[in-house]
């Protein structure tokens, strides 16, 4: 068991420790596994974060052109780090983006395009550094994703993206504010989270590929 800052560090430093060709190859499975399942196929609205590069994250691209190819909707956020809060916008093949100065894509002229409610969102591939088979996920810190996942519909799939498996043991300091994946796509497939029971005395199932 560790505390999310411990766990930030650890996973950031695991990622930074992957070279870049081994990288692609994690994201390309990731991707993969992704557009195969169940969860993408039957959603008609995908929202999905695009990869900051330095961050070493899941390049999400591959993803966004499967979306365009099968004729989904694509939707993308822009942040607002004065608020913390997400604007999730309608993204287009043709349209532009530009990172933020955090390294962000977003797009690069979002007054043009269409807004798009968290309700009306199907299935959310979140950014994470770490997670537990419960699916407790550790961000960045910052809350952007916890305040716009408790606006989604309680049936809309809340998958996360990982090259690595869930971490060993529950995260010590998780909140109620957390809001917990339903799943969580690696290079090895797809790990369904299980929810802690609430009966006493019943034990926790832990969460397994399929």
């Amino acid at each position: 068991m560790a505390t999310k800052k411990e766990l930030r560090a650890q996973y950031k430093q695991l990622r930074r420790e992957l070279p870049p060709g081994e990288a692609a190859e994690l994201s390309a499975a990731v991707c993969e596994a992704v557009v195969r399942s169940r969860e993408f196929r039957s959603a008609t609205t995908v929202h999905l974060f695009l990869p900051i590069r330095r961050q070493r994250e899941v390049d999400t691209f591959p993803i966004l052109g499967e979306i365009f190819r099968r004729g989904k909707t694509a939707v993308v956020s822009v942040s607002d780090f004065s608020t913390g809060d997400l604007a999730h916008y309608r993204l287009h093949r043709e349209d532009p983006l530009a990172e933020n100065r955090f390294g962000i894509p977003e797009p690069l002229h979002p007054e043009a395009l269409e807004r798009v409610l968290p309700e009306s969102v199907d299935l959310i591939l979140v950014p994470l550094l770490a997670y537990d088979a419960q699916g407790t996920r550790v961000g960045y810190g910052r809350g952007f994703y916890d305040r716009f996942l408790r606006c989604c519909r309680p049936d809309a799939v809340k998958a996360g993206l990982s090259f690595f498996p869930p971490c060993a043991g529950p995260i010590d300091d998780a909140t109620p504010e957390d809001v917990p994946l339903d799943v969580c796509f690696t290079p090895q497939g797809k790990i369904t989270c299980r929810r802690p029971k609430i009966q006493a005395g019943e034990n926790t199932p832990r969460g397994g590929f399929s």
